[in-house]
């Protein structure tokens, strides 16, 4: 019998090392990374955060995501995720193919998110200003969560925690092409 896919969640502020943990993780277990960023990018929506635009990028990951559960892969989304109700309609997009839905939250010590968000990044287009913005409006994450300070441990520290959590090994099976 054929495990059921495995959704990572991965959400944070700006600068916590969301994306960074997401690639790793997506190279170190050939999940499909479905990145907000990239999505906006793609869409042509770089730079554009009204309701609207942030609702059109929701829509695409969902799309995306369901797609990849039918096809019974494992995946990471990374997001901030600071809306509850968002973390809601994933939730409950994933119920028919997967229970198997792992949440993640990276965090960091403010300085060292000022000195990451100091640096050019490449799919990201947050700054400091709208670190502090998401900060005070994202809502509290209830039920089971791993919190992970991404500024205080290695790669492989990170990927044993995730690992343990979520109880993935290396033998899953590949993804499909987009």
């Amino acid at each position: 019998m054929m495990a059921e896919p495995k959704m990572i969640l991965i959400m944070g502020l700006p600068g916590s090392g969301k994306t960074y943990l997401a690639k790793l993780m997506a190279q170190h277990f050939d999940c499909h990374h479905i990145s907000s960023d990239r999505i906006r990018i793609d869409m042509g929506l770089a730079g554009q955060y009204s309701s609207h635009d942030k609702q059109l990028v929701y829509k695409r990951i969902l799309e995306k995501a369901e797609h990849f559960l039918k096809c019974g892969c494992d995946i990471i989304i990374d997001t901030t995720f600071a809306s509850a109700s968002f973390r809601t309609s994933v939730q409950k997009m994933a119920r028919p193919w997967t229970d198997e839905v792992f949440w993640i939250r990276t965090t960091a010590e403010d300085e060292t998110i000022y000195k990451r968000m100091a640096t050019k990044r490449n799919d990201s287009e947050a700054d400091y200003a709208v670190y502090l913005t998401l900060k005070s409006q994202f809502e509290p994450v209830a039920g089971e969560h791993l919190v992970l300070p991404t500024d205080q441990f290695s790669d492989m520290e990170m990927i044993d925690q995730v690992t343990q959590y979520c109880g993935l090994t290396n033998d899953r099976k590949p993804n499909p092409s987009n």
